[in-house]
């Protein structure tokens, strides 16, 4: 079963991802048809569950601003990471 999974994943992720190239070749600017917004909700749809908990909540919140803080200052990609730390933070 797994060797099926990994195969069907081997196949199709390359697959979809020509197909994307070359649908994204006939779109035309993402922003003027709002697909600029859809990622970002599509993210937060998954993520707003989670936030029933408090604690999840706040930790959330925490790695949020922590890489906002960091934007002006660290290079590319560096305040997604620093974000994970705010989910590391716990009480003891």
């Amino acid at each position: 079963a797994y060797w099926l999974c990994g195969l069907g994943v081997a196949i199709i992720w390359p697959l979809g991802a020509v197909l994307g190239a070359m649908v994204g070749k006939l779109l035309p600017d993402p922003e003027t048809i709002g697909l600029d917004a859809v990622f970002p909700a599509i993210l937060l749809a998954l993520v707003v569950p989670a936030f029933k908990n408090r604690t999840t909540l706040i930790r959330a919140c925490g790695g949020a601003v922590l890489s906002l803080a960091a934007v002006p200052f660290a290079p590319v990609g560096l305040p997604v990471l620093l974000s994970l730390l705010g989910l590391a933070a716990r009480k003891k």
